[in-house]
């Protein structure tokens, strides 16, 4: 691991690693057991393998409709073959995503915390 201030966090068991959850675009799904233990150890979280922080989680009160433009991330995840690159994109630009209530979602930026203060129903946890 390139990043010292990350691999001390590990080695001393203060960091929440979130490499290995399941992806909601550019967002991190976290559980409900996995939040309320690392935060009530105080811990830090961060995408390890990828060595990058978190800076922002939000717990989704409502079911809701999460609208967000084009994330150049999403175009690895194209799985059609009978949809050229350019379609893809073109179709990528504007996703929307629908989020049950009690979802708790991880960003490397601070996005969810703005979020969260515009929208109702949107609670913010954790902003480093």
């Amino acid at each position: 691991m390139m990043n010292l201030a990350m691999q001390e966090k590990q080695t001393a068991g203060e960091l929440c690693d979130l490499s290995g959850m399941d992806r909601l675009g550019p967002y991190w799904v976290v559980t409900e057991k996995r939040w309320a233990e690392a935060n009530r150890r105080g811990m830090v979280f961060a995408i390890c393998a990828d060595e990058k922080w978190i800076w922002s989680i939000a717990r989704f009160d409502v079911n809701m409709k999460f609208h967000m433009p084009y994330n150049g991330d999403l175009v690895g995840e194209r799985a059609r073959d009978d949809v050229s690159f350019e379609e893809w994109q073109e179709m990528s630009r504007n996703v929307t995503y629908l989020i049950k209530a009690g979802t708790i979602l991880a960003s490397v930026n601070s996005d969810l915390y703005a979020y969260s203060r515009q929208t109702q129903g949107v609670e913010c946890l954790w902003l480093k």
